[in-house]
């Protein structure tokens, strides 16, 4: 999507990573992989992290119609590489009375959601609330049915783990940042494939048995690998060791 100024930016960027910080750190083991195949030089690996959360019981969701349970989410910003067109156009086919939630927004990208709006038509069942944030974004993060996230590109996706941080059963696209964070403890579909999407959520709407065996797991597996307790120490620990080299 980057024209070519942008784009030399970013490659300039690349080496910046790696030739001027003391050290550099990747939020995934794809992103090490990455930089260290490329250019040769050790990146550390430290994730991204969460905090425990409380559940939140739906107040704000009634007042928009919106029931617990009755609902696949998607959180992100409204970018193409989120990919939310291929939910929207997956969602719409489904035989089903739940709605599909997509939360977010994003500047300067007028015409993408304008596509989304039209990909959504006049489909009562897919809202856009729009960026949200506090008490709102809580209730819809702890009152999901499912949460879907078929982006095409990421770092480390933090929306993710944020919904298996409140016992979410996740479905994400097979790339492998969101394979690492998933590691079995979700559903995933073969990356922009808006067919393989549709099977997948058709499977999970008909099988609830499927959506709650996940949910558990899924948290556990975020709480134990991604704590940010565990992650301030290791940056504590990475700049202790920059100092003592100085």
């Amino acid at each position: 999507k980057w024209g070519i100024v942008g784009k030399t930016f970013f490659r300039l960027s690349d080496y910046s990573v790696v030739y001027f910080p003391n050290r550099a750190t990747a939020v995934s083991m794809e992103q090490k992989r990455y930089y260290e195949e490329k250019f040769g030089h050790e990146v550390l690996y430290i994730p991204n992290g969460v905090a425990p959360v409380e559940k939140r019981p739906a107040e704000w969701m009634l007042q928009q119609r919106i029931e617990p349970e009755r609902y696949i989410l998607f959180a992100a910003r409204l970018v193409q590489e989120k990919g939310a067109h291929f939910l929207i156009d997956a969602f719409r086919r489904l035989d089903t009375a739940m709605k599909l939630v997509i939360a977010g927004d994003a500047a300067h990208m007028e015409k993408y959601k304008a596509e989304l709006r039209l990909l959504a038509g006049n489909d009562p069942r897919v809202l856009f609330p729009g960026f949200l944030t506090g008490r709102p974004m809580e209730e819809l993060f702890s009152n999901a049915y499912l949460f879907c996230l078929p982006s095409t590109l990421e770092g480390l996706p933090v929306a993710l783990l944020d919904a298996m941080n409140y016992g979410n059963c996740c479905v994400a696209s097979d790339i492998p940042e969101n394979l690492e964070a998933i590691v079995g403890h979700g559903y995933t579909f073969r990356n922009r494939d808006k067919e393989d999407l549709f099977r997948v959520l058709k499977e999970l709407v008909e099988n609830p048995e499927k959506v709650r065996e996940k949910k558990q797991a899924a948290l556990e597996h975020v709480r134990k690998n991604y704590s940010w307790d565990k992650v301030t120490d290791q940056m504590e620990s990475l700049y202790r060791s920059v100092i003592r080299e100085k």
